[in-house]
């Protein structure tokens, strides 16, 4: 995309509250359409993750989304 900047995504995470470290880059696919970022992250066992995405245009305007995951490799009660 032609109005981002030079390093338009960037995503952190956290687990339990402590920073979390992701080992992995941002991807970019170009379409056909639409064009998609991803990230495959890595997780570190059970716990409570939230991941912030920002992405940022040409400008410098700022788009910032948080999304929260749980993690439970509990095998369930029969």
């Amino acid at each position: 995309d032609t109005n981002l900047g030079a390093a338009p995504v960037g995503i952190t995470a956290t687990k339990d509250g402590v920073a979390h470290a992701l080992t992995n880059a941002v991807a970019y696919d170009a379409g056909p359409d639409p064009d998609t970022w991803s990230l495959l992250v890595n997780i570190g066992g059970t716990g409570n993750y939230e991941l912030t995405i920002t992405a940022t245009d040409g400008v410098g305007r700022k788009t910032v989304e948080k999304r929260s995951v749980t993690v439970d490799t509990t095998p369930p009660l029969v």
